[in-house]
């Protein structure tokens, strides 16, 4: 009798055990997730520049060496935009215009906007806000989004001139413009 004890004893131990395998079992938990980006647009470099050795002189070198000179220059933007964003103008230190700033001397000055804008410019645009010049408040462009593709090339192409009758006077001529971006 003692053996049928400890045969049933470890017969129902091992139901025990194997129970516990048979009554288990699990439940699942989902979770879900909301993450927002806001819309907005940033430039790259919130201060670029453009130095004296990056311009390329129309008769050689990097600088006006005579009368009737040019000089110009393109300056590589990015802007990071995640919407549909206008870019406008204003003219800044000398309002846009190259100027030497001891005597007042400028450089007959002017700019295009070509890139990844809904119209590029063709031509150069006056430095000045009246009509048809680049710093009028109609004179806008347009940055179209695409889904997946939030960098975009903004190139401003800057020239300086002198004049063609009279020698301009030696210095650094300096300007700078603002290009804001706006969105919605």
């Amino acid at each position: 009798m003692l053996r049928w004890k400890m045969g049933t004893l470890t017969f129902v131990a091992a139901m025990l055990v194997f129970a516990s395998t048979a009554w288990a079992g699990n439940d699942v938990a989902t979770v879900g997730m909301t993450a927002e980006v806001a819309s907005f647009a940033e430039w790259s470099a919130a201060a670029p520049t453009i130095a004296k050795g990056d311009w390329t002189g129309s008769v050689d070198g990097t600088s006006i060496n005579g009368a009737g000179e040019d000089l110009t220059v393109t300056k590589a933007l990015t802007l990071y935009a995640n919407a549909t964003v206008t870019l406008t103008q204003a003219g800044t230190t000398n309002s846009g215009i190259l100027t030497e700033p001891t005597n007042s001397d400028t450089l007959t000055t002017s700019y295009q906007i070509q890139g990844d804008v809904g119209t590029p410019d063709s031509a150069y645009k006056a430095a000045g806000s009246g009509v048809g010049e680049f710093f009028e408040a109609t004179n806008t462009y347009t940055v179209t989004h695409t889904p997946g593709d939030g960098s975009y090339a903004i190139n401003l192409l800057v020239k300086g001139e002198s004049s063609d009758a009279a020698a301009d006077d030696a210095g650094s001529y300096t300007a700078s413009l603002t290009i804001t971006a706006t969105w919605s």
